[in-house]
């Protein structure tokens, strides 16, 4: 247990689009790192939300272009200034253990101190990505980056007409990896020559050196979708972004699991390796072609690939969490145990997750999961939609599809499920659809 919470806390990192899959994510860690009479483990800095294929690095906010032939526009020192006391701050983080509630508010305090540290360069990441996301022709577009760039510089407001051609970055939500992740990307800082301050040139990986740029591992499972759907799920401006900056320039209607192949490979250092779950088209026409085809290209070695896997869904305690976490038991305890954030709710491991009783049996709930999680994957990959767009589709009173109607009623059962293993017999629907004490089973019915 001990070496899991190291790992937790010093090696391992995450980042999803979905908010919910972030906090899933969370959740299973604390789950498999639990410790008696210790809090749990701390890895907000390491799990983040954001889109892993729409971000810029820290060279091309030096030039103000994501295009790097032309001439810097920012100091190198100045970034990397803020960029080391970042690194320093978050390696402190993962070294400190986390014994007591103390420990975890020091690391929410670096956390915190971190986050304000970037908080100027994220912004400029996120107005230099910005500028590629609109219509415009690439002469107004050098246009709108000059005007972007004097607002980065002077901390100035973004002028009415400008801030128009600009996306909505709540939905975007680019993910600039080497700020976000600066100790893994950015080799510490090294003394200078004169004993004062620090160089700024990265050292170069190799073997002479010692040093690894990037990640040792990645796996994941990102999300499929038909190369001609991308435009019109995502936008045109987001397909152009991807091929050009991603891809190489390499046009085909791939599926989207194209791009994070290739951008895995971005994000490896020289010694790494990855494995993520594909759809088939993965060895097929356009998108083997975009995708492996060039990583092959690129001296990538495939040392082993399964033509079809099935989820064998052996996580039991897991998914019974799963289960209970969704059920609307939980729910209610969110309402009266959670603080807000805006209009939604905001889930915090203190409030919401180490107060909820669970119950003491949960032999009978891995059924259920297994079914709810597996149809309501079905429902995603049928559609080729998001569980955002899914869950609308749930809770609109208007949707009478019939494979959301039956999410529906698993998630009806999901919640009876829950409800006996909390042995709350007087909630159980009886024959007649009543509970036990003669109530009606409203509470688990979304309407």
């Amino acid at each position: 247990m001990v070496a899991r919470r190291i790992i937790a806390d010093r090696c391992l990192y995450g980042v999803d689009k979905n908010r919910l899959a972030v906090e899933m994510a969370k959740l299973s860690l604390w789950l498999i790192t639990l410790q008696k009479n210790r809090p749990f483990t701390f890895v907000d800095h390491a799990l983040k939300c954001g889109d892993s294929l729409i971000g810029v690095s820290l060279e091309q906010l030096r030039y103000w272009n994501l295009d790097t032939t032309g001439t810097p526009e920012l100091f190198a020192e100045e970034i990397r200034r803020e960029v080391d006391k970042v690194i320093e701050l978050r390696r402190e983080i993962a070294s400190l253990p986390v014994l007591t509630r103390e420990d975890q508010n020091r690391k929410v305090y670096l956390l915190t101190e971190a986050n304000a540290r970037s908080f100027d360069l994220r912004r400029g990441c996120d107005l230099l990505v910005g500028s590629y996301f609109n219509d415009w022709s690439e002469k107004e577009r050098e246009g709108l980056r000059k005007t972007l760039l004097t607002t980065f510089r002077d901390g100035a407001d973004i002028p009415d007409g400008m801030g128009k051609a600009l996306p909505d970055f709540e939905k975007l939500r680019p993910f600039h990896w080497e700020l976000e992740f600066p100790e893994v990307f950015l080799p510490s800082p090294q003394p200078s020559p004169s004993g004062k301050g620090s160089k700024v040139t990265p050292r170069p990986e190799g073997e002479e050196t010692g040093v690894r740029v990037g990640f040792d591992a990645i796996v994941g499972n990102p999300p499929f979708m038909g190369g001609g759907k991308i435009s019109d799920a995502l936008g045109t401006d987001y397909r152009d972004f991807i091929v050009k900056w991603i891809a190489n320039n390499k046009k085909g209607s791939a599926d989207i699991c194209a791009y994070f192949f290739l951008r895995a490979k971005q994000l490896l250092n020289n010694y790494g390796g990855f494995g993520l779950i594909a759809t088939n088209t993965i060895a097929q026409g356009d998108t083997r072609e975009v995708g492996l085809d060039q990583l092959v290209a690129d001296k990538c070695l495939i040392t082993r690939a399964v033509s079809s896997k099935t989820w064998t869904g052996t996580a039991n305690l897991e998914v019974a969490y799963f289960v209970i976490l969704q059920a609307m038991t939980h729910i209610a305890w969110l309402s009266h145990h959670s603080s807000t954030l805006g209009v939604g709710i905001r889930y915090t491991s203190s409030d919401c997750f180490e107060t909820f009783p669970f119950p003491t049996s949960t032999a009978n709930l891995e059924e259920i999961g297994d079914r709810y999680y597996n149809h309501r994957q079905n429902i995603m990959q049928t559609r080729q939609e998001g569980l955002t767009k899914t869950y609308n589709r749930f809770h609109n009173p208007d949707e009478i599809a019939a494979d959301i109607q039956q999410l529906r009623e698993l998630h009806i059962e999901m919640d009876n499920a829950v409800a006996a293993a909390y042995d709350w017999q007087d909630l159980l629907p009886s024959p007649s659809g009543r509970g036990a004490g003669g109530r009606l089973l409203t509470l688990w019915v979304f309407k």
